[in-house]
């Protein structure tokens, strides 16, 4: 795999890891609305310097 590409596939985890972080820590509650979670999700992707490949996708237990 060419330097860039692995470059690239190093920064989307680390910005996976601290949005997860970032979202468990600030927004993710009880009865907290999911569209407010994912609209925070995808915001901070974006201003980590990421884009998300598609809409953040949130399921609650086993219902997707």
């Amino acid at each position: 795999m060419p330097d860039e590409i692995f470059g690239k596939y190093k920064k989307a985890g680390r910005v996976l890891d601290e949005v997860r972080k970032e979202a468990l820590a600030k927004i993710i509650r009880p009865r907290a609305k999911i569209l407010d979670i994912a609209d925070f999700i995808e915001t901070k992707i974006v201003e980590k310097g990421c884009r998300p490949a598609f809409p953040v996708n949130i399921s609650i237990d086993d219902i997707a």
